[in-house]
């Protein structure tokens, strides 16, 4: 987690006493070749942005700072992560140093604007709403203006707003629920909500929240953050000199502890009371890592830790302004992360209530879905899935009972690139399989998708991007789960309820994860993987020797070795009376 600015600080692990000074900042002078390095780190942050890594964006615009501390730019973009990130006091006061910085005023404006929403803070975001340029229009700020009003319960002229912007459509439908009118609300959302989603971050950016309590919905995929479990910054930072004090009875055989500020010693120290004031001004604002080595007489390692830290001191005097070409394109950059989006969270979960009250339940499932895959803490969606899915409970399959020979060949990793030999040398033997199918794969190719199901196999999941569920946080958990559900559901029309975790990486709390939405974990009973890139020959004997009625067979999608080993293994299946099924069939 990210340490405390205010109170002293202790780790496991003694902290050493630097002599201050004895490291001054390291800030690159205003050269070509810094400016150069300036803009591409800040480029890179807005670039890392859109794909919700507000964590990486940090450290490129820390990076940026390195080169260039006293530019404008660097502190408006840093804002506007720090907004992406949901630290919307943080931003605030981000945006007023990047104002005084001598960021353009009308962006200021409007982030200070979005800090105010992010707060639920009305009538103060309003006030902001004023200052207008180049980028943010007036035609914007009465868009905008218009949202807060429809917020606060007033009746604004929307009539007057650009038709084809479709934010404005999301305003209507928002109207017409308030007024009692689903039918003219749900043709609304329907256009705002029309086909797949690109990918499952189904909103991008500071999008409207359409609840007074949280109008605006800022989703971090990787938020900024300094250890397990912590999803927040503390509202300031680190600020000058910051004295940290540690429990070395935590380790007591460290004669020697050596403190470093990223990859930089900065002091060693092995006396009591094992302090160290540290002065946070000699780098850049930003996300630092604090590392910490204690050593034995003997210099031997007894014991390390790190922690990130947050840094951000007062900006120093402005300098010269960036200009030309790179300034304006990173502006326009910048805009685009900043600019207030329409929500596809809300238009889906509109109507997904609307198709359950109808009973369309799988339309209703599909809607949840998609917004599991990418909020899962939206509002009540967990609880409207549960009783729309009906799913119940599933225990762990491990194998079936075996009274009817049946054997559930089983391909993980796909679709890939071998997916259509597998599926052609599963239909010359006749054989149905279940294929575990990675969510990001799917989604880049629903045609093999398509084709699974269309051969008569069945599809389950693998994770959305074939992570460990054991090393995730909470919300990354659930999303690793929901994300393939979403992306084959869309594509095959059914959504699959079994899943394979990756590696067989399965404990408790994704056990309680995987209950509570009535998802079935299917394991293995014969695991061909050490065998899968040696000889064909040896896979099959393997196969021949392990696998009995009932058995789960887990192959991968595909390696060479179990594309030429497949033919005989289900030779040799049927040899011994034995049926190769799905993992479904073989359940019942």
């Amino acid at each position: 987690m990210l340490l405390s600015p205010k109170s002293f600080l202790c780790f496991w692990l003694a902290f050493a006493i630097a002599a201050l000074g004895l490291f001054a900042p390291a800030f690159a002078a205003n050269t070509p070749s810094a400016d150069s390095e300036y803009v591409g780190r800040l480029a890179e942050a807005l670039q890392l942005l859109s794909a919700g890594d507000c964590q990486s964006a940090s450290n490129a615009v820390a990076g940026a700072l390195e080169h260039r501390r006293n530019e404008r730019l660097a502190y408006l973009v840093r804002a506007i992560v720090l907004l992406r990130n949901a630290s919307y006091t943080e931003a605030s006061h981000a945006f007023a140093e990047a104002g005084r910085m001598g960021a353009e005023a009308e962006l200021v404006a409007y982030g200070q604007a979005l800090c105010a929403l992010g707060q639920g803070k009305l009538a103060q975001a309003e006030a902001a709403l004023k200052q207008q340029g180049a980028r943010a229009t007036a035609s914007e700020l009465r868009l905008v203006r218009a949202y807060v009003a429809l917020l606060r319960g007033d009746k604004p002229d929307l009539g007057s707003l650009p038709a084809e912007d479709p934010r404005v459509s999301l305003l209507r439908a928002y109207a017409s629920l308030n007024a009692g009118d689903a039918g003219a609300a749900v043709g609304l959302l329907e256009t705002a909500a029309e086909g797949p989603p690109p990918s499952h971050l189904l909103d991008q950016g500071a999008a409207m929240g359409f609840h007074p309590g949280a109008p605006i919905l800022c989703t971090a995929v990787t938020p900024i953050t300094g250890g397990e479990g912590s999803g927040s910054l503390s509202p300031a930072g680190f600020l000058g000199k910051v004295r940290l004090r540690a429990d070395r009875t935590k380790a007591p055989g460290a004669a020697y502890v050596l403190f470093y500020v990223d990859s930089r010693l900065v002091g060693i120290v092995n006396t009591p009371p094992y302090e160290l004031v540290w002065d946070s001004a000699t780098v850049a604002n930003g996300i630092h890592t604090v590392r910490i080595r204690g050593e034995d007489a003997s210099g031997v390692l007894v014991g390390e830790t790190s922690q990130q830290v947050l840094v951000a001191n007062s900006a120093p005097e402005p300098g010269p302004p960036l200009a030309g070409a790179p300034a304006e394109t990173l502006l326009d950059a910048a805009w685009d992360a900043l600019r207030l989006r329409g929500s596809r969270t809300w238009a889906e979960y509109e109507l997904a209530k609307q198709a359950a009250g109808e009973g369309s339940r799988l339309d209703a499932m599909l809607r949840y879905e998609r917004i599991l895959a990418f909020q899962p803490r939206y509002r009540d969606v967990r609880q409207r899935f549960r009783e729309v899915s009906r799913w119940g409970s599933g225990e762990t399959v491990w194998r079936g009972s075996g009274a009817d020979r049946g054997v559930a060949l089983t391909f993980d990793d796909g679709p890939n690139g071998g997916t259509g030999s597998l599926l052609d040398a599963l239909k010359e033997c006749g054989a149905s399989a279940t294929f575990f199918l990675v969510g990001s794969q799917a989604r880049r190719h629903p045609e093999l998708v398509s084709r699974i199901a269309a051969g008569g196999h069945e599809i389950a999941c693998h994770s959305e991007s074939h992570r460990s569920l054991t090393d995730v946080s909470e919300d990354d958990l659930i999303r690793e789960l929901f994300g393939p559900i979403a992306a084959i559901h869309e594509i095959t029309g059914a959504p699959p309820r079994l899943f394979r975790p990756p590696g067989g990486h399965f404990d408790s709390r994704a056990g309680k994860a995987a209950a509570d939405f009535g998802l079935v974990p299917v394991m293995w009973s014969a695991h061909c993987g050490p065998y899968e890139g040696g000889a064909v020959r040896t896979m099959e004997e393997y196969t021949a020797s392990k696998v009995t009625a009932g058995s789960v067979v887990l192959m991968h999608n595909c390696e060479p070795t179990t594309l030429g080993a497949l033919p005989g293994i289900i030779s040799n299946l049927r040899a011994r009376g034995l049926r190769p099924v799905t993992v479904s069939a073989l359940r019942k």
